[in-house]
């Protein structure tokens, strides 16, 4: 099996609600915080075949999954031996 690991992050510009959220409860709380927090999404896709692996997970972030105005992302693909 092959499975596609995608991450999914809002661009540099755009308010990350959630991050500013967390930084805000980090700050209020004893506990020595980051400078920033950016919070992302993590797709797994799985794949039965190594057919186009690469090409079929573009396809799908390329038209389905990823908001491209909003956001950018990168993927790894595992299970060709590197597990």
């Amino acid at each position: 099996m092959i499975k596609a690991i995608v991450e999914i992050r809002l661009k540099r510009g755009v308010l990350d609600a959630q991050g500013k959220a967390i930084e805000e409860v980090l700050k209020q709380s004893a506990l020595a915080g980051p400078d920033e927090v950016r919070v992302g999404k993590l797709v797994e896709l799985t794949f039965a075949q190594d057919d186009n692996v690469e090409a079929q997970v573009e396809a799908l972030c390329e038209q389905l999954i990823v908001n491209h105005e909003m956001e950018d992302y990168s993927y790894t693909i595992k299970g060709r031996g590197d597990e």
